[in-house]
This record gives structure tokens, C-alpha cells and sequence, in this order.
């Protein structure tokens, strides 16, 4: 069993429910919504209100700061790794068909999308990258975004030779795209970098 994967899914529901609670809806219809019990939404959005809690409190306002800063500069490099409309992937209808096109790209909402295989995809995510690196240096990249894109994708190593980010790149670039998407616009970040290692947060 995919423990780290089971983990990623449980957190996105997690994070879900937490979204409707704030939007007004009351456990009971968050419940009915997502076909799940009133016990299971009530634990899940106790365990998200304490974890965000935990990450909004410290008592240096100063690292409050800098993390705030640190966090935009991530959300911006997560946000450029998917220029070319890579924001607009999605898994296509009949995508494991044989010899059929796995991904389309929509340039608009009420646009037809174009098909696009898992190689265009790595093809594309490589050009991102590079793009990047030259704007932006190495450290953001592989000092800075792959260890914290590790504690949502435990298959990326980061060891100094980035080979684990580089095979999920090749690998399976759809779930990279999809986590990208939910850093750039959640601008929260798991796990710790260089950068960040020895921030306090209480």
C-alpha cells in the first residue's frame, strides 16, 4: 500500500472540507457533499484547524516575516514550472486507451483542449525548469522548492544530485503538475529546506 500517497489524498479531502466549513456550509451538508460521515468531517476539520493554528502562530515576528517571504518566493517558482499552460492539464476521457493521447491542454474554458502525451509533458516541465534556473538560479530550485516538493511527492530525493525529482519529472509529471498547482495557489509549504530548517515556529 501507497502509505505516502494515501496520506496526499486524506490531506486534499482534509483541506476540502475545511474550505466548505469556511464558506458557511455546517458539517452535516460538508458530509453529505463528500459522502462521508458527520464524525469523519468533524475529525478532519478539528486535525486541519490545529495544524493551521500551529503554522500561523509564532512568537517571532520576524521569522513570520522572512516565512511569509520564503513562501511567496516558493509559490512563484512552483507558479513558473508551470508556464505554457501546464495550469491547464488535465487527465483526458478514454486516456488509457491504447496509442490514445494520456493528458489534454484547454487555452480556455469553453475552448476545445489539444492531446498531449506524458512525453510532451516531461518535454514541456524541462523547458520550465531550465527557464528557472536561469532566471531564478539553482538554490531555488533545488535547494529551496524540491525539498519541501518532497514532503508531498516521497519519491523526490533530494540528495544533491536531484535524480528522484528528475524521475518524477520523467516519470509522472501529471502529479507534479497537480501538486504545483495546489502550492502555487495554497502558498503554504510542507517539510523543510536549507532556507527554513532552523526557523522556530510556536
Amino acid at each position: 500500500m501507497d502509505t505516502g500517497r494515501s496520506d496526499r489524498v486524506k490531506k486534499r479531502e482534509r483541506e476540502k472540507m475545511y474550505k466548505l466549513y469556511q464558506e458557511g456550509k455546517t458539517i452535516e451538508e460538508i458530509a453529505n457533499q463528500l459522502k462521508r460521515n458527520t464524525r469523519t468531517v468533524g475529525k478532519h476539520l478539528a486535525k486541519e484547524s490545529e495544524l493551521r493554528q500551529q503554522t500561523e502562530k509564532s512568537s517571532n515576528p520576524l521569522v513570520l516575516k522572512a516565512r511569509e517571504r520564503h513562501f511567496a518566493d516558493l509559490a512563484d517558482a512552483a507558479g513558473r514550472l508551470l508556464y505554457n499552460n501546464l495550469h491547464r492539464v488535465w487527465l483526458r476521457a478514454g486516456a488509457h486507451q491504447r496509442n490514445q493521447p494520456e493528458y489534454e491542454i484547454y487555452e480556455g474554458f469553453e475552448s476545445p483542449g489539444y492531446p498531449i502525451t506524458k512525453e510532451q509533458l516531461s518535454s514541456m516541465l524541462d523547458t520550465n525548469i531550465e527557464m528557472l534556473r536561469s532566471q531564478k538560479g539553482e538554490s531555488i530550485l533545488y535547494e529551496q522548492l524540491v525539498p519541501h516538493l518532497n514532503a508531498e511527492i516521497p519519491e523526490i530525493v533530494t540528495d544533491i544530485e536531484p535524480r528522484g525529482f528528475l524521475n518524477v519529472v520523467r516519470n509522472n509529471p501529471y502529479e507534479l503538475i497537480e501538486t504545483l498547482r495546489v502550492l502555487e495557489s495554497r502558498r503554504t509549504f510542507e517539510g523543510r529546506c536549507p532556507v527554513c530548517k532552523g526557523w522556530v515556529v510556536t
